[in-house]
């Protein structure tokens, strides 16, 4: 569900629905009209207070990229998550900007699956190091710095010798767990 406020243009507040107060960890029975958008923590904490700055400056709606709260930077309890706001001005009958509304949608399981997608596609499933791909992108942006500073880049190549002979013997159960443990001691030695 989408949360919502409605405030005057100093930022008092007018209205919010009960998303709102879920998505803050606000108390229902918190009046309102005793908040002002502007010196809320929480909405500071996210850089969303200067979305709604602009909209008021500019008279029109701006759109935010997502944004992450943190609650380590407030003194409310609440839990990490990513939003997009949306701020819309409210016009009275002769046009003029009288109020403003945000809608907020809390985007935190989509950015998880974005996170874990991005892992997926650049790391392997069974070691969890950088795969390939990982490995392309990173000697590609290497040997542009090398180029830029006159540096050296190095590639290290290792082999696991008769490999397939663990494979075919012990069967493919040992032979993924050696490949974990040779990761992990190659993870172990690198900074």
């Amino acid at each position: 569900p989408f949360s919502i406020h409605v405030f005057k243009l100093d930022g008092c507040s007018l209205a919010v629905n009960s998303s709102w107060n879920a998505l803050w960890n606000l108390e229902e029975r918190e009046e309102p009209e005793s908040h002002n958008i502007f010196e809320d923590e929480q909405l500071r904490a996210t850089g969303l207070v200067q979305y709604i700055e602009e909209s008021i400056k500019e008279g029109k709606a701006v759109t935010t990229p997502p944004l992450l709260h943190d609650p380590a930077k407030t003194s409310r309890e609440s839990r990490k998550k990513w939003i997009e706001a949306s701020v819309y001005p409210v016009r009275d009958e002769e046009g003029r900007v009288s109020e403003m509304a945000v809608v907020i949608e809390d985007i935190t399981k989509r950015k998880e699956l974005e996170d874990e997608l991005a892992h997926q596609a650049f790391h392997d499933p069974l070691t969890g190091l950088s795969n390939r791909a990982l490995f392309l992108n990173h000697l590609e942006h290497a040997l542009a710095r090398m180029q830029q500073r006159e540096n050296s880049v190095a590639v290290l190549f290792l082999d696991l010798d008769d490999f397939k002979v663990v494979n075919d013997s012990l069967g493919h159960d040992v032979g993924d767990q050696l490949l974990v443990a040779v990761g992990q001691r190659l993870k172990g030695c690198l900074r």
